[in-house]
Order: structure tokens, then sequence, then C-alpha cells
């Protein structure tokens, strides 16, 4: 897959460019003269000029067919996964904010999207602290958090709290030479506490610890 990408992004951000740019190139000569239609050299400007559109379209036309499905996934891609942004002959890095500002953020479909990511599934054990009719108290990393059961649900499928969530890793490690960023953050899906703890009730000093589980990183894990 690593050729092919090399291939679409030749293809969409370099080579379809210069076709295009010499076809406006020729098409402004062509215009200029058409005045001296009658003057052998500017009919032999004019045709030319048609058949470099004709293969400026055959070759645009077919470089779509063969990578519009990787050319799609291009809005995909920003700050979070890679360091640098492509654009029409050029490459701009991302400053040393704009990733650290990504790399806070909840950006997993951004990964799970790109079909050289693989998706590995993480658990990780927390403490649950009980629940106050509202919200749902958690302990992960030292901190408590307060929650609502938008992301937690009570299961006796398991028999200790734990969050679960996802991490993406590169399936070739060449897309690294191409600024892919390897690993991704850890995103976290949900909690899961076991059905036998649904009616604990937390403590007033937990509460009082507790800060809101917002958008934001808890315990190195990235919450929705």
């Amino acid at each position: 897959m690593f050729e092919q990408w090399l291939e679409m992004e030749q293809f969409y951000f370099t080579d379809m460019w210069i076709f295009v740019t010499i076809s406006c190139v020729l098409g402004i000569i062509f215009f200029a003269s058409i005045a001296y239609i009658k003057k052998r050299i500017v009919q032999i400007i004019a045709l030319v000029t048609i058949i470099f559109w004709l293969i400026t379209g055959v070759f645009v036309y077919r470089g779509y067919e063969e990578h519009h499905e990787m050319i799609d996934l291009n809005s995909y891609i920003n700050a979070a996964n890679r360091t640098y942004e492509k654009k029409i002959f050029f490459d701009f890095p991302y400053s040393y904010s704009e990733l650290s500002l990504y790399k806070q953020g909840y950006m997993k479909k951004y990964f799970e999207a790109l079909p050289f990511y693989d998706e590995d599934q993480l658990s990780e054990e927390v403490e649950y602290k009980g629940s106050d009719g509202t919200y749902y108290y958690i302990e992960a990393k030292g901190d408590i958090y307060y929650t609502s059961q938008r992301i937690l649900s009570f299961s006796d499928q398991v028999d200790e709290p734990q969050r679960l969530g996802v991490q993406y890793h590169l399936d070739d490690q060449q897309f690294e030479t191409i600024g892919f960023i390897n690993p991704s953050s850890v995103f976290l899906e949900s909690y899961i506490i076991p059905q036998s703890l649904s009616d604990l009730e937390v403590s007033e000093e937990d509460k009082e610890n507790a800060v809101y589980h917002s958008d934001q990183q808890i315990g190195r894990w990235l919450s929705p």
C-alpha cells in the first residue's frame, strides 16, 4: 500500500498539476493568437494545444479512476496523524503548537479511516467509586473523575471495573518516512463496571475530590 500511496501523491499533488499548468499556458497562447488563426504557426499552436488538452483530460481521468479511493482519504489527514500538510508541489510542516493541540484532541476517526493504521484494543483496570444518582465516579492513575452514563455501562461479564480504548499503529513503518505519526494516542471508548457494583454510592470525600470527566487526557487516555 505504501507504493500505491506514493503514486497517488505524485499524481494528485504534482503530475496532474504539471499537466494542468502546461494546458493553461498553451490555452493563453492559443487565445492570444486566435485572431491570426489563418497563419500556419497559429494553426500549429492550436493543434498542439487541443492535442495536449486531450492528453491532459485522459491523464487526469485515468489518474482519478486509479487513485480516487486514496485521494478521498486526504480529507482525514491532519496534524493528528501527520507531521506536515501535503499541498500542490510543496509540503508544509505543521507547527509544534498545531501538533500538540491535535495530539491532545480526540482524533480517533482520523486514524480509523486510514487503511494503513491497525487498531489495537486496550483495557486497563480502574477503581469504581460509586454514583450519586446523577454522575458516576471513577479513579484512574490516582485521580478521581465523574462522568455521565454516556461512556459507562454495567455488565455481569466483567469481574473488575475497567476502561476500554484503542490505539493505532502503522502496518507499514515506511509511512513514518513521509511524516505519518506512529503510534497514535490512546482513545478511551468506554468504562465497564461489574453489575454487582451498580448500587454502590460514592462517598462525600470522593465526591468533593472529583473533577469533571471532560474532553481531556485522563491518565494518558484521551476522553471522547
